[in-house]
């Protein structure tokens, strides 16, 4: 079956180097980007570990470091000319200090922005990031040559950005070298809403004419993480993306979908995973109903026996027998 989704991907590590050559050989591969100030890690128990997933719309990143600090003056920035935002997502780190244009704070958890054609300071502890590294002329082709408002910002928990931050670690999750469709795909939806996320710092809101796809992952992945919610709703979901419903319908509609449908179908899943989830069966039928968003479970059998001709009965005993 041809690939959908042209992901090629790469690895670097201190695993095999010498422990006296590790600083060295991570500051002329990793970091030729930076001149690097100082790492704690440089007389010999330097470790670290970086992953890169580049398709056609930009990078994916997951990097493992020991503490270290790092620098990218104004005469580098010129030099390389490499002007690429990033959205990176800050794991595993109790505080790290990162000056791009503003100066921020960063923990675990946090998302935030750069502009690498802007200098950079950063000391970081040991730490885990993740990051999306979009190329500068598909940024401005979207948001125009003012990009003054991405560098050094933090983006809101919530919303857009919170499904962006859990489609990253999902990405992360899944990405294995080299990916295959699904994994890419996984990568390729983070990178499009990536693109979305950043149009919304600037505008307020995604523009669903130039970010549809984004925003239709984004959609996606808000129904498959709150279908429980017996109250989820089309017009709920929308909210969540920052799009109108008649723009939630448009987007659904142009890949012959529905959004109603759509939602169900999460929802029977969701239940189709705990009626063969081994750790699950100790719940009841109903239970499992009511947690995969059912507000009764006649509904829930019958929609289930349509969906997978079988009843949820009948699937948990297949599954028993099968383990």
């Amino acid at each position: 079956m041809p690939r959908t989704h042209a992901i090629s991907s790469l690895e670097v590590s201190t695993d095999g180097v010498s422990p006296a050559e590790r600083f060295e050989f991570w500051r002329d591969t990793a970091l030729r980007r930076f001149d690097v100030e100082k790492s704690s890690g440089q007389y010999g128990r330097f470790e670290g570990r970086i992953r890169r997933f580049a398709g056609q719309h930009g990078e994916f990143v997951d990097h493992r470091t020991a503490p270290i600090a790092v620098d990218r003056n104004r005469a580098r920035c010129r030099m390389d000319g490499r002007g690429d935002i990033s959205i990176a997502l800050v794991l595993g780190c109790r505080e790290a200090i990162v000056s791009n244009v503003r100066d921020l704070k960063l923990q675990s958890g946090d998302l935030y922005l750069l502009d690498y054609s802007a200098p950079i300071r950063a000391t970081r502890p040991k730490h885990r990031e993740l990051a999306l590294i979009l190329p500068r002329p598909a940024v401005t082709g979207l948001l125009g040559d003012d990009l003054s408002a991405l560098a050094g910002k933090r983006l809101p928990p919530r919303g857009f950005s919170g499904l962006l931050r859990t489609q990253m670690l999902r990405a992360a999750d899944v990405a294995v070298l080299p990916p295959d469709d699904s994994e890419a795909a996984s990568i390729t939806g983070a990178l499009a809403m990536g693109l979305a996320a950043l149009q919304a710092v600037v505008g307020g809101y995604p523009d669903p004419d130039r970010v549809a796809d984004g925003l239709y992952r984004a959609a996606e992945l808000a129904i498959a993480q709150f279908c429980n919610d017996t109250n989820l709703s089309p017009q709920i979901v929308a909210s969540m993306v920052g799009c109108s419903r008649a723009t939630l319908y448009r987007l659904f509609s142009a890949r012959d979908r529905s959004v109603a449908a759509a939602i169900w179908g999460a929802r029977l899943a969701r239940a189709h995973r705990m009626l063969t989830d081994r750790t699950q069966r100790h719940l009841q039928i109903g239970e499992i109903a009511f947690h995969s968003g059912f507000a009764d479970q006649s509904t829930f059998s019958r929609m289930f026996r349509r969906h997978y001709d079988l009843s949820p009965r009948d699937l948990r005993e297949q599954a028993g027998e099968m383990t």
